[in-house]
C-alpha cells in the first residue's frame, strides 16, 4: 500500500519509536464495525455476522469477515448502522442525558447522529446539518432508515445556523471536514488526493467552522470536536487557535474507556497553558494502539457565565397547520391504520408533505431538508404514506406483516415484489424479527410493495 512519503515522514516525527508499529498497522486490512440502533432493539445474534464487543462503545461491535452486511434485512430495517470503530469513540467519550438539544454540525453520512439520537431520547432534539446537498440526501436517508423521530435535517453552513439559532443548543458536535489521513488505510482516493496544501486549507476551514459553532452553544453547554486525520495543524492546532480566541471555553476529560484505547494529543506551539491542557485532555486514535482508523477528539465546556452576544429570537416558521382537506386525510389514515395506543406528534405541513416532529422548532425552508418524520402527501383527498412513517412507527400499525429472517417473503419484499399475506385490506407495515422494514398496501390477500425503489436489492 503506497502512502505519501511526506505523510510518513511527518508521522515518524510525531511517533518516534512507535512509527514502525504505526506503518505496519497501516499495511493491515482495515477494521469494520457496527453499532446497534436502540430504537429498533434487536438481538445482535440475528445479524448473521461474527461480532466482538468494542470495549469503549456500549452499543458497538467489531465486524469480522467480509460478508455483505449491507444487504442484510436488519440493515435495511435500521437495526444497526455500519460504522468504523474509532468513529464511534467521540460520542462514546462524553456523557449524555435525555432531552438535550443537540446540533451535529457536519453530520453526513449520519453515524454520529444515530448514536446521539439513541442517547437523547424522543424528548430531545437533534439537528443534523450537512452543507453539501448530495451528502445531505444521504444523511436524511440514513436517519429515515434508522426510524429516528426527533431529527431535523438542515442543509446550510455554520454561519447561517449561528445567525438563526444563537446560543440555542445544549451541545454542538463538530466532526470537522478534514484531509482524511485517518482513512488512508481504507480509502485509496484519500491517499491520492492528499497534499500539504490541502491540510492547511482544511485547518483554515475547521477554524472558521469552530468560531461560528461557538455562537450556537448556550452558556454551560458543551462542544465535541473530532476529525479523522492525524495532522497537528487540523487537530491540536485548530484547538489552540480556537481556545486562544475563546477564553470562555475550557477542555474537559473524556471517558475512561476511550482514554484507555487512545493516545495523548501532541504538544502544539502557542500558549503553554492551553497546550498543556490539550495534551492532558484531547485524545488520538492510532491503528497500532486500538482496532480502528485515525481519529482525534476533544471535549470543551462553555463557561456558564459567558455572555450571549446575540439573544435567540423566534424564527419565521415555514411550516403550517394542515388544511381541512389535509386534516380529513390524515385523521382518516390514522384511525384506519394505527392502533389506539399509538402516540403521534401533531402533524404540520412542511413544503409538500406532512411532517411529525415532537419538538416546537420554527424552521426556515431555505435551510431545512427534512423536518422530523416525513409522514406522507395528500393526493386527491387521501394520504399516501412515505417510507419514514413505516420505519419510525411501523410497530404501531394495526396491519403488521411480521416475518422472520428465514421467511422467503423478506427477500422478495426487499426486491420490490408483491407478497402474500392474510391481513385485511388497507395500508400496513412489514416487520422482520419485530423491526419495522417498510410499507405495504394489502388487497385481497396480496401485499403491494411500497419499499422505495432506490433501496431495493439488486443482483447478487
Amino acid at each position: 500500500m503506497d502512502m505519501p512519503q511526506a505523510f510518513l515522514e511527518r508521522m515518524g516525527a510525531y511517533l518516534g519509536d512507535e512509527a514502525g508499529a504505526f506503518a505496519a498497522a497501516l499495511a493491515q486490512e482495515p477494521t469494520r464495525g457496527l453499532h446497534v440502533n436502540r430504537k429498533k432493539s434487536v438481538s445482535v445474534d440475528l445479524f448473521g455476522s461474527s461480532l466482538a464487543k468494542i470495549p469503549y462503545a456500549e452499543d458497538g461491535y467489531y465486524l469480522e469477515g467480509t460478508d455483505k452486511i449491507g444487504r442484510h434485512p436488519l440493515h435495511h430495517a435500521g437495526a444497526f448502522y455500519v460504522q468504523e470503530p474509532s468513529a464511534m469513540a467521540p460520542v462514546c467519550a462524553v456523557p449524555w442525558e435525555e432531552g438535550l438539544r443537540v446540533l451535529d454540525l457536519c453530520a453526513s453520512p449520519g453515524g454520529k447522529s444515530t448514536q446521539i439520537a439513541n442517547r437523547i431520547g424522543d424528548g430531545g432534539l437533534l439537528v443534523s446539518n450537512e452543507i453539501m446537498p448530495a451528502r445531505c440526501a444521504t444523511l436524511a436517508g440514513n436517519l429515515e432508515r434508522m426510524g429516528l423521530t426527533q431529527c431535523v435535517v438542515t442543509n446550510t453552513d455554520a454561519a447561517t445556523l449561528a445567525a438563526l439559532y444563537p446560543a440555542f443548543f445544549d451541545r454542538v458536535v463538530v466532526d470537522a471536514p478534514c484531509s482524511g489521513e485517518g482513512m488512508f488505510r481504507k480509502d485509496p482516493l484519500a491517499r491520492q488526493a492528499w497534499n500539504e496544501g490541502n491540510v492547511r486549507a482544511c485547518a483554515e476551514r475547521q477554524r472558521d467552522i469552530l468560531h461560528h459553532a461557538a455562537l450556537l452553544l448556550r452558556p454551560g453547554g458543551e462542544f465535541l470536536y473530532s476529525t479523522c486525520t492525524f495532522s497537528r495543524e487540523e487537530n491540536e492546532g485548530s484547538l489552540m487557535e480556537f481556545l486562544s480566541c475563546h477564553r470562555e471555553f475550557s477542555l474537559a476529560p473524556l471517558s475512561d474507556g476511550v482514554v484507555a484505547h487512545t493516545a495523548p494529543a501532541l504538544e502544539v506551539e502557542g500558549d503553554g497553558e492551553i497546550s498543556a491542557a490539550i495534551c492532558r485532555y484531547a485524545r488520538r486514535f492510532y491503528p497500532h494502539v486500538a482496532r480502528g482508523e485515525g481519529q482525534f477528539m476533544a471535549r470543551l465546556v462553555k463557561d456558564a457565565s459567558a455572555p450571549v452576544q446575540k439573544p435567540p429570537k423566534r424564527q419565521a416558521d415555514d411550516t403550517r397547520p394542515l388544511s381541512q382537506e389535509e386534516i380529513r386525510a390524515w385523521d382518516g389514515f390514522v384511525r384506519d391504520c394505527f392502533v389506539e395506543e399509538a402516540s403521534l406528534p401533531t402533524p404540520r405541513m412542511f413544503k409538500d408533505s406532512i411532517s411529525l416532529l415532537p419538538y416546537d422548532l420554527p424552521l426556515s425552508a431555505r435551510v431545512t431538508y427534512a423536518r422530523g418524520v416525513q409522514a406522507g402527501r395528500v393526493e386527491k383527498g387521501r394520504l399516501v404514506p412515505m417510507h419514514w412513517l413505516f420505519s419510525a412507527y411501523g410497530n404501531f400499525f394495526r396491519r403488521r406483516l411480521e416475518l422472520t429472517l428465514d421467511d422467503p417473503r423478506v427477500e422478495a419484499y426487499l426486491r420490490g415484489e408483491t407478497v402474500a399475506c392474510d391481513l385485511p385490506n388497507g395500508w400496513g407495515a412489514v416487520l422482520v424479527e419485530g423491526c419495522p422494514l417498510g410499507g405495504i398496501k394489502i388487497t385481497d390477500g396480496v401485499a403491494k410493495n411500497h419499499y422505495p425503489k432506490g433501496l431495493r436489492l439488486k443482483g447478487e
